[in-house]
């Protein structure tokens, strides 16, 4: 799709958006043990001190040792690193240095799907780059913009997100399976959104796989 686009409105019309990731807080104290010379024990022992990952996510440094609107409720989990903290004058110092740099950014990559595409050259409103992988050539890298999607679309310009999601081909194998078990043709674009039975089922929060689920009203 990305490459369609490219040759459809010019090479010089179409880049992808780059994405910027940051250091968290567990990935800081390791690499501020590491920098400051103490063995790598350190920083997991700090690192195993932290309140577990909720959904993914690490609690912000911060927040384990004051209360931070938000995450109030977890400030006791950071009990053990506070008390590392107050008694082992080497964790003091690493965490007092990840403090200085956690949460910034730690390097650049490409967004997974969206693009930008523009009525004139892209130079005319954003600076771009190519991005070539360790081994590839910058010639044939991708192009990507210097700016992230949120200040692609301050600016007005039309940003387009290209999915291929695995779950389009398994909602195509199932109603090949529907078809094949029970002789019924269903037409996904037809099925209403508004039965009782899928909406309890969706409402439970037990499936995985559901992305920007949508509908005008739900039936409970």
């Amino acid at each position: 799709m990305i490459r369609y686009a490219a040759e459809r409105y010019g090479s010089d019309h179409v880049a992808q958006i780059v994405t910027f990731s940051t250091i968290k807080a567990r990935a800081a104290v390791r690499d501020a043990a590491r920098v400051l010379g103490y063995p790598p024990q350190l920083g997991d022992k700090i690192a195993k001190a932290m309140p577990p990952l909720v959904m993914g996510q690490d609690l912000p440094l911060a927040a384990c040792f004051t209360p931070v609107p938000g995450h109030e409720s977890r400030f006791v989990e950071a009990a053990e690193l506070r008390g590392l903290y107050d008694s082992d004058p080497e964790v003091k110092h690493s965490v007092d240095v990840a403090m200085g740099f956690v949460d910034k950014r730690r390097q650049d990559g490409i967004h997974a799907a969206a693009v930008v595409i523009t009525k004139d050259p892209m130079l005319d409103y954003v600076p771009v780059q190519r991005k070539s992988g360790p081994t590839g050539s910058s010639d044939d890298a991708p192009i990507v913009t210097q700016y992230e999607a949120t200040w692609i679309e301050k600016l007005g310009l039309l940003k387009m997100d290209f999915l291929g999601l695995r779950n389009l081909a398994i909602i195509e194998r199932t109603l090949e399976h529907i078809t094949r078990r029970h002789g019924n043709i269903v037409d996904i674009d037809k099925v209403r959104s508004t039965i009782p039975r899928s909406s309890r089922c969706c409402a439970s929060a037990t499936r995985l796989g559901s992305s920007n689920l949508k509908a005008t009203r739900c039936v409970s």
